[in-house]
């Protein structure tokens, strides 16, 4: 199984989409793939 680490653009993005768009966003289109996410240790502080 692959790792992918999100950077703040494709959270951020997810986070702002508006509930009808949701599944639109890239977040939500890696999420039906077999991964596994991880993000940086920045990322995590903010």
């Amino acid at each position: 199984m692959e790792i992918i680490c999100l950077d703040t653009n494709v959270l951020i993005a997810h986070k702002r989409a508006k509930k009808p768009d949701k599944d639109k966003t890239y977040l939500y289109q890696l999420t039906l793939k077999p991964y596994q996410f991880s993000v940086s240790s920045i990322t995590r502080y903010f």
